[in-house]
């Protein structure tokens, strides 16, 4: 009589399987869900990339409307008297109610806090990241790093008229 081994059998509950049959569905199941993941973040920045008429643009990866480039060029400006420390500058960028919030502190251009802020700090370090989002007309995000950190840039431009900050947020 021939023996024949099989691998152990493992209960559970009522059912019975057998490990060798298991970790193939699993492992097929990840597969696909990793698939399905990748494939539509794919199609999300793919689709990005050639529609105009959607609300965020990339600068430098699609055709901007001339506030959308007057934006990403302000926020190049804005970078350069931030990292020259000058206070007037930054805040001269501002609409004269507008706000800072950086991580949780909030600044303001009416009481000057915000120009003490700018002028008694050293921020040439400071590296904003392209690309820039551009929003609609009047909103920004782009990341920068200072002192070796990364942070979040959220910024917010008048409606229409003369270019000015309304706010600007920095996060994590």
């Amino acid at each position: 009589m021939t023996t024949v081994k099989t691998a152990p059998e493992v209960r559970s509950g009522t059912a019975t399987t057998t490990p060798a049959r298991r970790i193939p569905v699993v492992g097929s199941v990840l597969a696909l869900l990793v698939a399905l993941l990748v494939g539509g973040m794919t199609g999300w920045f793919v689709r990005g990339g050639v529609d105009d008429s959607r609300d965020l643009v990339v600068a430098g990866q699609t055709q901007l409307t001339d506030r959308q480039a007057d934006i990403a060029d302000f926020m190049r400006e804005y970078e350069a008297a931030w990292q020259q420390g000058d206070g007037d500058a930054v805040v001269s960028m501002f609409t004269p109610g507008g706000t800072a919030t950086f991580l949780g502190t909030t600044y303001r251009v009416d009481d000057g806090s915000l120009a003490e802020y700018v002028d008694s700090g050293d921020w040439a370090s400071l590296d904003v990241l392209e690309p820039i989002l551009v929003g609609g007309g009047n909103q920004a995000v782009s990341f920068h790093t200072f002192n070796g950190a990364t942070y979040v840039n959220i910024v917010q431009f008048t409606g229409q008229g003369e270019l000015l900050l309304v706010g600007h947020q920095i996060t994590y």
